[in-house]
């Protein structure tokens, strides 16, 4: 399936002036760093002439014309077609898997427990050895989990990263059976976890 994309829109005046001079100003000042750099552009073209202003304005003008009205035929041609919003991801399939589901109660039963203080990068670590000793009934379990999550558009939302270390207890993969109903929610240890308090 290929992937439809809309025309794509013209650049502004300032942008093409950027994008015109920006090798130019480069070599005149390497010293400078991205930011300085980009305040140093953002200067010099409030300095250009109006007239040089003028003509990329009406080059964005005639292109904009241009770009709405084929704009406006994708949109007959592609009437299911949503834009992605700037800044947001549009959600896909791959936003919550089976393994993200398991990493997440996982992670959040480690934060819970207070016996040993580890990194996120070692509570990764064992998160996906107790994944790898899953079954594949188990695995397909969080899978479908995961996907009726996705259809019925509860994704949930990302969590802040903690700079505190994460506490864990000492991880032993487990082998037994796990019921279906726990299994679902993704508490399969809970109940090992629970009577070791």
């Amino acid at each position: 399936m290929t992937e439809v994309r809309a025309p794509k829109r013209p650049l502004n005046s300032y942008m093409r002036w950027t994008a015109k001079n920006r090798a130019d100003i480069k070599k005149k000042f390497p010293q400078l760093r991205a930011k300085e750099f980009t305040s140093k552009l953002g200067e010099l073209y409030a300095n250009i002439p109006a007239v040089e202003k003028e003509s990329y304005a009406a080059e964005y003008k005639k292109d904009m014309e241009k770009w709405k009205k084929e704009m406006d035929a994708f949109k007959k041609a592609n009437p299911d077609f949503v834009p992605a919003k700037k800044g947001k991801k549009v959600p896909s399939a791959s936003v919550l898997t089976g393994f993200a589901l398991f990493y997440g109660c996982e992670l959040v039963k480690m934060e819970v427990k207070e016996e040993k203080t580890i990194s996120k990068g070692t509570a990764m670590k064992k998160i996906v050895k107790k994944w790898n000793a899953l079954s594949e009934s188990q695995i397909k379990k969080y899978d479908e989990v995961a996907k009726r999550t996705i259809s019925e558009g509860v994704i949930p939302k990302k969590r802040a990263p903690s700079k505190k270390k994460v506490e864990v207890e000492k991880v032993e993969p487990e082998e037994k059976p796990v019921e279906e109903s726990s299994q679902e929610y993704g508490e399969e240890y809970s109940s090992s976890d629970e009577s070791s308090d």
